[in-house]
């Protein structure tokens, strides 16, 4: 027994597989993603010009790479300055906390730049490196040939009913005609034009 050596270590070989198989790939795929933040946007979001980031989202997300001092301004409600970032373009915003602990990204630009609507699905991430928001248009909900297209035939439908009216022609089924065709429309942008606010 004296003769034998005993081994000191083992050798391990360990087998690593560089073709993944199709399913590992689509995994991969699906989330490899830095736009964590996923909103599908409301009609309030579309009225405030805000965007609602859930409690558990931004300090999961956000407020962990913050300083400890901006956190807490943050969090004991005052709002705080920052840019949301589109690729190329950045757009000032402001991040304030809500009364039931839900925080709310107020971009109105970022809204009218983008063109968001009802039903569109954007994602944001906080960048910690430039300590930015990042933001990315994931869906769009209305096509926007409906949407211009349905702006046009109100347009034309308003124009119509404007020359009818100052030929002293217009009454009460042409406007309620013209309404009609506004409530139609799929669009909420239609509902706020200027074609309301003349109080037809």
């Amino acid at each position: 027994m004296s003769d034998q050596k005993e081994f000191l270590s083992l050798k391990m070989t360990f087998f690593y597989n560089f073709f993944p198989s199709k399913e590992e790939e689509e995994a991969c795929k699906l989330n490899n993603t830095p736009y964590i933040i996923k909103i599908k946007i409301t009609s309030y979001e579309v009225e405030a010009g805000a965007l609602l980031i859930p409690y558990i989202k931004t300090f999961e997300y956000i407020l962990r790479y913050w300083t400890l001092d901006l956190a807490k301004i943050l969090v004991n409600g005052c709002g705080v300055c920052v840019q949301v970032w589109d690729k190329y373009e950045g757009e000032g915003a402001y991040l304030w906390k809500l009364c039931n602990d839900d925080y709310a990204l107020s971009c109105i630009e970022l809204f009218n730049s983008s063109r968001l609507g009802v039903g569109d699905e954007i994602g944001l991430f906080w960048d910690p490196r430039s300590s930015n928001f990042m933001f990315k248009l994931l869906s769009k909900e209305n096509d926007p040939k409906k949407y211009e297209s349905a702006i046009h035939d109100a347009s034309a439908s308003f124009r119509k009913l404007h020359n009818d009216r100052e030929l002293g022609v217009a009454n009460e089924i042409g406007i309620l005609g013209f309404k009609r065709l506004c409530s139609k429309s799929s669009s909420s942008m239609i509902k706020k034009s200027k074609f309301q606010n003349r109080g037809i």
